[in-house]
Formats: C-alpha cells, structure tokens, sequence
C-alpha cells in the first residue's frame, strides 16, 4: 500500500454511511478517483467545506491498485464555496463545470491541463458576475483540450472561413456560412469574433458585457446539448441554468 500526497477538486459528493462520505475528486496528479472520508460527518474538528464540490483540497492518502475507492488519511481545505454560496447563479454555474467534467472524464487518466482549466475557472467565479460567459469560455477551452471542439472558423460545406455570424445545427454543431446554411440550423450572430477572443485572451481581458447576453446563453445552451449528444450522457444542471431563459 503507498501513500500518496495530490492536491484535488471535489467533483461529487456521494453519501454511504451513517458518518462516512464518499467524494470523486479530480486529482492534480492521477486525474479522477473516488475517495473515503471515514467518520466526517461525525467530527468537529474537521471542516466539512473541504468535503463539498467545488472545494480545492490537499490530500494524503492510501493508495492500492487492487481497490476502487481509497482512503483519506489526512486532507486541508485550500480554497472552498463559502463566498459564492448565497449566489444561485455562481454556484449553479460551479455545479455545471463540475458535472461536465466528472461525467466526460475517465477513472485515473490525468491531464494536468485540464485540471488547471478547472481550478482557474473556480477562482474566478469569487471574482466576477459574468457567470454565464466564464461557463461557455470554460467549455470551449475544455472542448479544445479533449479533442472534440467543433470548426467554428470555417463552413462545413464551401469550407470558407467564417468571420462574423455563423449558422450552427443542434446536436452536431456544424458551421455554416450564410450561403450554405440548411433551413433547420441556428443563427448565431458575431460568434466567431467571441469564440477568438475566448480562445486568444485570459478570461479576465475579455470585456464580457460588449456581447449580447442571450447570445451567449444560446451558444452554451447548444454547447452543451452537443456534450449530452457526444459523450451519451444528460447534463443534469443545465436545466437549473437555463430554467428561466427563454432561448
């Protein structure tokens, strides 16, 4: 049995028993795993924040190949929710990027880059307003480091480069142009401009309220229905996100 040191972020909190919690978490150094933290709902001298998803933790613990869930032996809170958890909005957009990624990542296949994509989006939630924009450049980054990001610069039929205003099918998310465009597909107006600048500059550089807010649900909202379509699976919160939008 080894011993391992990793810091990590809790993805889902699953309860088993009476005091026990069982959290995946995605580790800095060894991707997804699920952890066992043994009597914490009955201590009070460790913090439960560091047991929620969203928390950035440090962990030491048992590590065996043989087993499917490994054991907590010490943990530190580095960074929690507490001062976005009066904010619907914040915490229902935390919830979305940590169900996008535990839902599209694999047991133990680390990616370093990933997890700082992860983690910088989750600072930047205490830091800004414009949740809706972080939720769509964190999926585009995240599209782009799995392999699966759609061409958004050129049009899937004449192969032209777009510049402005692109037309998008749902499901697939293939470009077109004005031209080629197919009756059943999307219009999405100066998208390309707004994909470069996510795409080209930090987060932060992005002066977010130039773009039009409905545009930019619309894209996530068919974002992430291209996910559900890609991976088979049903991200849950997008319905809290968008419960309220008219898209």
């Amino acid at each position: 049995m080894e011993i391992i040191k990793s810091e990590g972020i809790i993805l889902k909190k699953i309860p088993v028993l009476e005091a026990d919690v069982a959290d995946i978490i995605y580790t800095q150094n060894h991707g997804k795993r699920t952890f066992i933290f043994k009597g914490i709902k009955k201590t009070k001298r460790r913090s439960q924040a560091a047991i929620e998803p969203g928390s950035i933790v440090q962990l030491v613990y048992y590590y065996n190949d043989q087993k499917a869930m490994f054991h907590v032996k010490e943990f530190s809170l580095l960074v929690d929710t507490v001062t976005i958890r009066d904010n619907y909005q914040a915490m229902i957009t935390l919830f979305l990027l940590l169900e996008v990624v535990e839902k599209t990542t694999g047991h133990n296949d680390p990616n370093i880059t990933i997890y700082r994509l992860l983690k910088g989006a989750i600072e930047t939630l205490h830091k800004t307003t414009a949740f809706t924009f972080l939720a769509l450049s964190f999926i585009i980054h995240y599209l782009k480091l799995s392999g699966i990001m759609p061409d958004y610069f050129h049009c899937s039929v004449c192969h032209k480069e777009i510049i402005d205003d692109l037309y998008l099918t749902e499901y697939q998310l293939a470009a077109y142009c004005n031209q080629c465009a197919p009756h059943n597909a999307f219009i999405f107006k100066a998208t390309v401009p707004l994909v470069h600048e996510i795409l080209g500059k930090k987060f932060i550089e992005i002066e977010t309220n130039k773009y039009n807010a409905s545009d930019i649900q619309k894209l996530l909202f068919h974002t992430l229905l291209f996910i559900d379509h890609y991976f088979t699976i049903h991200i849950k919160t997008k319905e809290l996100l968008f419960n309220n939008t008219k898209m």
